[in-house]
């Protein structure tokens, strides 16, 4: 198996254990059974990768309850799981990548709160197709997120390809986009 080189602006789609984690897979594979789709269920959290620090540690920022932070992408597994996802093949130029840290920086100075709102309505969309909450970005820097639309914020801020431009863009859209090479 050839290791991926991540870059800053990368984005990582990741399996994490734990009951928090299952209910996010739980809602792909509920839509599987109810409606037949056909939703990646693996993956349950998404980062950008960040520039490494002055000893070359390897961070990433991430959406997660409490607010936009920071993770250690060395002391979490991420790097060399084999469910690890990213869109390291997607065309960046440096200057994008810039700009794509830059927005995250910004979320995660802020402490960009989490978006329970749009969790519940995912849970909802489950159960119906009818959800008539607001789902387009504002201008500026948003005041909640998730992980995953964090990255997607990010990506549409810059000019790049994303999954799903709004404030629902879920981990299991950008595991699709990801595996299916959709910027192409």
């Amino acid at each position: 198996m050839t290791k991926v080189e991540y870059k800053p602006g990368d984005v990582l789609v990741v399996h994490d254990g734990g009951f928090w984690a299952w209910v996010i897979r739980l809602g792909p594979w509920l839509r599987n059974k109810l409606y037949g789709t056909n939703e990646p269920t693996k993956w349950n959290h998404v980062l950008i990768v960040m520039p490494p620090d002055a000893k070359g540690n390897a961070w990433a920022i991430e959406g997660r309850p409490g607010g936009v932070g920071w993770r250690d992408l060395e002391a979490s597994g991420y790097l060399t799981s084999p469910l690890t996802l990213s869109n390291a093949e997607q065309n960046k130029t440096e200057e994008q990548r810039a700009a794509i840290c830059e927005v995250m920086q910004a979320m995660a100075d802020r402490k960009t709160g989490y978006d329970w709102s749009a969790i519940a309505s995912d849970i909802a969309r489950v159960l119906t197709p009818l959800w008539g909450m607001r789902n387009k970005w504002g201008k500026g820097v948003p005041g909640h997120v998730v992980c995953s639309s964090a990255a997607d914020l990010a990506y549409e801020r810059v000019g790049l390809d994303s999954p799903k431009p709004d404030r629902y863009c879920t981990p299991w859209d950008w595991a699709t986009f990801i595996v299916w090479k959709e910027w192409t």
